[in-house]
Parts: structure tokens; sequence; C-alpha cells
């Protein structure tokens, strides 16, 4: 470009520049007050930290670790939507609990995926107060209540994705283990620790072998399935996602103003 035409480039830009001085200038002062202190009270960012503001500690009473725990006349309800066949159990899905008539009064124990808990709660919290049963569930994955068990099946390391994690993420204690030292930590934890605390893996490079999974940890440690890279994404995501709410109930708010 010439420097005729940097001149007018130039010049078009002083012109708009100004236009949109005067547009912001014509604006009712009461809509332009009410946007400020809109603005003021919003929080258009998204992470851990507001995550973890109102931490919901677990209902421990609700909870078993083990299916020694449970005597045999107890319902078993596998809610996993898992391949794995546990013998004796009922697979249901947990949205269907609610519908079993066939369950009121009864004892029964809920497995789930071993990675969420919150809708197996309110699920059991429903079946205790409106159909008058018993209501434990499994810290774990069906594969871990089958080794509690006595089977000799294999168990792998627990992948959990960003969605999961941050529905999750206000239930109970969750540390993240970025090096191999905490993570070897994390697999010496003796008896004696918080049994709620979970630990999640956010470094991608660190690795677990089946062998180091067992019955003992394989509860309490995961995985983020992509690293901190997948976690960071999905906040800044669901960052433009909060964003564009708040500013429409901004301006759903001011436009009485106009």
């Amino acid at each position: 470009m010439n420097n005729y035409g940097y001149f007018c480039a130039g010049i078009v830009v002083l012109m708009l520049s100004h236009g949109l001085v005067h547009a912001e200038e014509g604006r009712n002062f009461a809509f332009q007050q009410c946007f400020a202190n809109k603005t003021e009270k919003q929080y258009f960012g998204f992470s851990n930290l507001v995550l973890r503001e109102n931490v919901n500690p677990f209902d421990r009473d609700l909870y078993v670790f083990s299916a020694q725990d449970i005597e045999k006349d107890w319902v078993i309800i596998d809610a996993s939507e898992r391949e794995v066949l546990i013998p004796g159990a009922l697979k249901l899905a947990s949205h269907t609990l609610k519908h079993k008539k066939y369950l009121a009064g009864e004892k029964i124990i809920l497995i789930g995926n071993g990675r969420t808990y919150s809708s197996l709660e309110n699920d059991a919290i429903w079946l205790i107060k409106n159909r008058s049963a018993e209501v434990k569930i499994f810290i774990g994955s069906p594969e871990l209540w089958l080794r509690s068990a006595g089977s000799n099946v294999a168990l792998e390391l627990e992948f959990i994705s960003p969605a999961e994690f941050y529905a999750e993420s206000t239930r109970g204690n969750w540390i993240f283990v970025e090096t191999e030292e905490e993570l070897q930590s994390a697999l010496s934890l003796r008896s004696g620790e918080d049994r709620f605390n979970k630990y999640l893996i956010i470094n991608d490079e660190l690795k677990l072998s089946s062998s180091e999974i067992n019955e003992g940890n394989g509860y309490f440690i995961f995985k983020m399935r992509g690293g901190l890279d997948s976690l960071s994404a999905f906040y800044n995501e669901q960052g433009v996602i909060l964003t564009a709410k708040k500013e429409r109930e901004k301006h759903e708010s001011c436009k009485g103003y106009r």
C-alpha cells in the first residue's frame, strides 16, 4: 500500500472511532449506569478455585468399601452401564430406579462406574425416603466390587473426563498429582488416611501399570483424560458459556432503561 493508501485508511479509522464515541455518548445515561453496575458484579472466569469454594462432604454412613461389608440378602444393583457382569446383580440404569416399585423395603447396594457418585447419592436418598429402602453405595467400580468379593478380575487405572471432574469436583476433597513423587506418595497411602480423599493425575506423562492398581487404591486414584491441557480447555469453554449467559442476563435486566 502506498502513502496515500495509508493516509486514506487512517482517515477511515478516525471516522469510525469518532462515530463510535458519539454512539456511546448518545446512549441513555441510566442504561449506561445499569450496564456498569451489572458488569461490576459479574464473574467472567471459570477455575478450579471456584469449583472448590463449596465442598460438599460425602455422607460417610452411606458408603461401603468392600463386598464383604454386605450381607447376602442385599439386592445388588449395577448402575455403571459397563459390560462387566456381577453375579446375582441387577443391571439397571440410575435414572430408572425411581420407577422400580419392587425395590420398596429392600436392602440395596448401588454400584456405579467408580468415578462419579453425585447421581448415585441422589438415587439412594430418594429410595430411602420414598421406598423405605435401606441403601448403601459401593466406593469403586464393578471390577473393584468383584475383586473385593474374591475374583481375580484385572483392574485398570480409571480415566475421568473434564466434565465428570466438574460434576464431582465439589464432592469431597480432590488432590492434584503432578509429579512422580506425589504419585508414589498417593499409592503408598496407609489405611489410616482419609479414604474419601481422591487423587487426580493431571500430568499426562505420568504412567501407572495395571499391576500397580489394586483394591486398596483403585477407588481413589484417577487420571484426567487428556491431562491438564484438556482440563484447561474445558474451563475456557465453560468460561465462554458463563460469559455469554451473564451478558444475556445483563442486557435483559437493563433493557428497561433503553
